[in-house]
């Protein structure tokens, strides 16, 4: 997520997080669905 700001990154991580996308403790975070953030970013480039 090069170039974009704290806020947005947190806001990202946060979706993915609740989508069980990625699973966040302390100072890690862990792809659960590795495949996941792939599908999003060709769906999204498809709009």
């Amino acid at each position: 997520m090069s170039g974009t700001t704290l806020h947005t990154v947190s806001r990202v991580l946060s979706a993915w997080q609740k989508s069980g996308i990625v699973q966040s403790e302390r100072r890690t975070i862990t792809v659960v669905q590795p495949h996941q953030p792939l599908l999003l970013a060709q769906a999204s480039s498809m709009t």
